[in-house]
């Protein structure tokens, strides 16, 4: 990435959160992802932000993408509708119904016990 994510509509105020198709996580447990070459174990969050970049099914192929500063006004014409604060999400067509019927649900998270 090399600008701020813009804020979208609806966005609440900051926080961390953890989204999954799993509906029944009661407690988070840290643990090392099998790809992982970290040795210590974690519970991957993301801020409120970053929300929408994991709107998705877990292993769906997706690109997510936003104007930055650099953009030019032509760029942002052709790919953001001529909005600079627009952010677009696409998805191969394959995945739409998945889409429409996969729920992912977003774990609020406390913030005291992650580090950056």
């Amino acid at each position: 990435m090399t600008g701020a994510a813009p804020p979208y509509r609806g966005e609440s105020g900051h926080a961390l959160w953890h989204v999954s198709e799993d509906d029944s996580i009661r407690r988070f447990e840290p643990h090392r992802a099998p790809t992982s070459t970290l040795d210590e174990e974690l519970v991957w969050a993301v801020d409120t932000r970053h929300l929408p970049l994991y709107w998705f099914p877990r292993d769906c192929p997706r690109a997510t993408f936003w104007a930055v500063p650099a953009t030019t006004d032509d760029d942002v014409e052709r790919f953001l509708g001529g909005e600079r604060s627009r952010r677009v999400h696409v998805v191969e067509p394959d995945w739409l119904e998945r889409m429409r019927t996969q729920r992912v649900v977003a774990y609020r998270l406390p913030e005291e016990t992650f580090e950056r």
